[in-house]
């Protein structure tokens, strides 16, 4: 397809393109890897902080709900909640058969465990990340940018300071300081802000 076609299917909505997908209909399901797949690989890379990881619970994920598609049952017309939920079981899996266990892997997986869709479902998507944007924006500058290294480029506390000239506890100490900063801002709690940082950033 050349770059200035447009998929028809592209303006279904969740349901239509399920329907689809039911029949066998493979640019439908293409549809939806492109609509969900960026969430479910970020949700992923925040616990493992491996890309390879990442793209492997993703991959799994998907060729999962192509396979199963006609025995899934979906609550609503739209996918997320199947395919959240589906997302944690894999990581967990794969994190109990890794045995990880770093402090911040451990945080975010109790914290991602604790989540589930009801509690997603209640979030204005839009409204809190503009409001997360701007109180990322808040930040003094110098954490700001480690801050971004971290949550958006994915760097490890070692590339940040590797990269900046400064020490791994400098690294440490700003994100940490930027999340009670962020957690103030926003008058919400550590598990709603990891809420933030896994589905929108």
């Amino acid at each position: 397809m050349k770059p200035s076609d447009k998929d028809p299917t592209s303006d279904f909505t969740d349901k239509e393109l399920i329907l689809k997908v039911r029949t066998g209909d493979l640019s439908a399901f293409e549809v939806l890897y492109q609509r969900y797949s960026i969430q479910m690989y970020r949700q992923a890379f925040a616990i493992f902080q491996d890309e390879d990881e990442a793209k492997d619970v993703t991959q799994e994920l998907f060729m999962n709900f192509w396979n199963r598609i006609k025995d899934i049952q979906l609550d609503s017309d739209s996918i997320f909640a199947y395919l959240f939920t589906a997302n944690k079981n894999i990581v967990f899996k794969k994190l109990e058969k890794a045995k990880l266990k770093e402090k911040h892997q451990d945080y975010l997986y109790q914290s991602f465990q604790e989540l589930d869709y009801a509690t997603l479902d209640q979030l204005n998507y839009s409204e809190l990340k503009e409001k997360l944007d701007q109180a990322i924006a808040g930040l003094p500058s110098k954490m700001k940018m480690i801050f971004q290294l971290s949550r958006e480029e994915h760097l490890t506390h070692k590339e940040i300071a590797e990269r900046l000239h400064i020490s791994d506890k400098t690294v440490k100490k700003q994100i940490n300081n930027a999340i009670k900063i962020l957690k103030k801002d926003l008058h919400i709690d550590s598990t709603m802000l990891v809420v933030l940082l896994l589905i929108l950033i």
